[in-house]
């Protein structure tokens, strides 16, 4: 198990996923951040293989976050109309 690959990928995803006002789940964007995702994990020394041990797939983690980030938006504009 490696917390530095668990907490690399929360903080990548908390900064690059859930700051986006609306993101976009498409399969082209996924590789995108996965490719994003790993080349700076790597530059920080942890490997792809480390970090997916303890979370599993991460272009599934990614698209599970952008879900969570784009049900966050739609809840926090209708609370904002009512």
């Amino acid at each position: 198990m490696s917390k530095a690959g668990i907490d690399f990928v929360n903080k990548w995803v908390e900064h690059h996923i859930v700051s986006s006002p609306v993101p976009r789940a498409s399969e082209e964007r996924i590789e995108y951040d996965v490719a994003a995702c790993v080349a700076e994990a790597a530059r920080k020394g942890i490997t792809r293989e480390e970090i997916e041990e303890d979370i599993g797939d991460i272009g599934e983690y990614i698209r599970d976050a952008m879900g969570q980030a784009a049900t966050d938006e739609l809840h926090s504009n209708a609370a904002r109309d009512e």
